[in-house]
């Protein structure tokens, strides 16, 4: 068997145990079941005695073990949170405000404006502007249509009227608000 693999986990293993050291980590490290004066000899090491040790990986003194259920689990909530960021990035891309923002996902002013840095989005303009009448009666069309995503979060709806009509959402936000407020008061949609 290639012990290759074996050998370059448990170096990097053990260079992260000599972080998370360096970092006063020590509940992690207890919980990888290595004891306080373990750690103090792990600490003295140089990087070559690390791989030294590594290669010696055979001894197995390292086994990981992954909990599938927790595995899934994981697996879901990651893809749920990428899928949250990537909202997160539309929204601001198509003009978000960040009181929007904040309303939607109770994303910080600091937060927000990394995310604005990070997809090279300019500083914003200030207040929206007031919708044309053109703009209104694009987003009525778009929000009348059936293929439109009625039951979907606000910020999907947004996305979907920014995408169909090019509005900017900080200018779409005000009159979605209203149109929603009125479905809900219509004994229909009650």
């Amino acid at each position: 068997m290639d012990t290759q693999p074996n050998t370059e986990f448990t170096l990097n293993l053990l260079i992260l145990i000599t972080r998370m050291v360096a970092q006063s980590d020590y509940h992690a490290i207890n919980q990888l079941g290595i004891r306080k004066d373990q750690i103090e000899k792990l600490q003295s090491l140089t990087t070559q005695q690390l791989q030294q040790m590594a290669l010696i990986t055979q001894s197995r003194f390292v086994s990981i073990a992954f909990d599938s259920a927790a595995l899934d689990a994981a697996i879901v909530l990651g893809n749920q949170r990428v899928a949250v960021q990537n909202t997160i990035l539309a929204l601001l891309d198509g003009g978000a405000s960040n009181a929007i923002m904040r309303k939607l996902f109770g994303v910080t002013l600091n937060e927000i404006s990394e995310m604005r840095r990070f997809i090279e989005l300019p500083k914003l303009d200030g207040r929206p502007l007031t919708p044309t009448e053109n703009q209104v009666q694009a987003l009525w069309q778009v929000w009348q249509e059936p293929d439109f995503p009625k039951t979907s979060a606000i910020a999907k709806q947004l996305l979907y009227l920014y995408d169909k009509t090019g509005v900017r959402i900080n200018i779409i936000w005000p009159l979605l608000q209203e149109w929603l407020k009125d479905r809900r008061e219509d004994p229909v949609f009650a």
